[in-house]
């Protein structure tokens, strides 16, 4: 189910899937994100507990903490280096990427 890339001219573009491992919960969490969206102290810890445990294609980002705030009912390492949970219309993709 591939597709030989060195085969096709220069210039092509392929549009594929992203993928993800399987290995954790996709809580869309900055504690448990890597990457400048979220402070590098906030933890990058890992949500094995609920993981799918098998290799798919990534469903997206669907900003499922909006509405979630640091004085109410999420963790300060939770959110993003701007103060707020991560937002579907400041992060969301969908594949293809």
């Amino acid at each position: 189910n591939g597709v030989r890339v060195g085969s096709h001219a220069s210039g092509d573009d392929f549009d594929l899937a992203g993928l993800d491992a399987g290995s954790e919960v996709n809580n869309e969490l900055c504690s448990f994100i890597p990457g400048p969206a979220c402070a590098s102290t906030s933890g990058n810890k890992r949500a094995e507990k609920g993981a799918e445990g098998f290799v798919h294609v990534h469903r997206g980002f669907f900003g499922i903490n909006e509405g979630r705030d640091v004085a109410f009912n999420i963790d300060e390492n939770d959110v993003s280096v701007r103060g707020e949970p991560l937002t579907a219309a400041r992060y969301d993709w969908r594949n293809p990427m």
